[in-house]
């Protein structure tokens, strides 16, 4: 048997096993060694699979590396763009599939679907979520990006959106990728000018969210995490959401 009908065979005997028994019954090189059939229709992906996971030392450090990261890995801009779109196709789809369970927007299910729009993303962005008087979702998207450490809380264009869409609830959120959970003296800030600006316009803020990987910290919920009530007062956290 000559080594192209090998390696043909090989495929078939995964794609088969995959059909058979699902992804998890799948070493992990396998499942990106499978991944990657469908950018290489006609090399022997085994050994790259193995290359790529021991470069990045996993199959999600992979996927989250930035663009420039995976061409300097040897890809090819063709290669990185297809491991790139990986994180959008996961997000979107667990975006619909929250939909799909969540016709009243519970807060607890807001929270969840905040970790399902920021997979992969590695720089910071504020996203807004509005809601009508009946709290049925009326806007949903990101609305501003920053760097992997910053980005501005645009009070206006929210109040703009909101008024444009006749919102009457209002939840943002943005993302911390360097995995710190309590909020900025900035972010407290921000969200105290939002509050202010919001109620102007009979908008009410229910919440500002901050997401890490699978974790969220709404700063409505965040007193329990001070050591006292006067570094709580002292943050300025107080004057957000406890005088309305």
């Amino acid at each position: 048997m000559n080594k192209k009908s090998e390696h043909s065979g090989h495929r078939q005997r995964m794609k088969k096993r995959f059909i058979d028994y699902g992804g998890e019954t799948f070493e992990t090189h396998e499942v990106l060694e499978m991944l990657l059939y469908y950018i290489f229709p006609r090399v022997d992906t085994n050994p790259i699979a193995h290359k790529l996971l021991d470069h990045f030392g996993s199959l999600a450090n992979l996927i989250d590396a930035p663009f420039n990261a995976l061409l300097d890995a040897g890809m090819t801009e063709n290669t990185a763009a297809f491991i790139k779109l990986l994180p959008e196709v996961f997000s979107r789809y667990s975006y619909e599939r929250f939909l799909c369970d969540n016709k009243v927007l519970t807060e607890t299910a807001v929270k969840d679907m905040m970790i399902t729009k920021y997979i992969g993303k590695n720089t910071e962005s504020v996203y807004l979520l509005l809601l009508s008087p009946a709290k049925q979702m009326v806007f949903s998207n990101f609305i501003t990006h920053g760097t992997n450490t910053h980005v501005d809380i645009d009070v206006i264009k929210i109040c703009d959106y909101a008024l444009r869409y006749k919102a009457r609830y209002a939840f943002i959120a943005h993302n911390h990728p360097s995995g710190v959970m309590l909020p900025s003296k900035a972010d407290i800030i921000a969200t105290a000018r939002l509050n202010e600006a919001l109620s102007l316009i009979e908008v009410e803020l229910l919440n500002h969210f901050i997401v890490s990987g699978n974790s969220v910290l709404g700063l409505k919920d965040v007193k329990s995490l001070f050591k006292s009530v006067a570094d709580y007062e002292k943050s300025g956290l107080d004057t957000v959401y406890e005088k309305n």
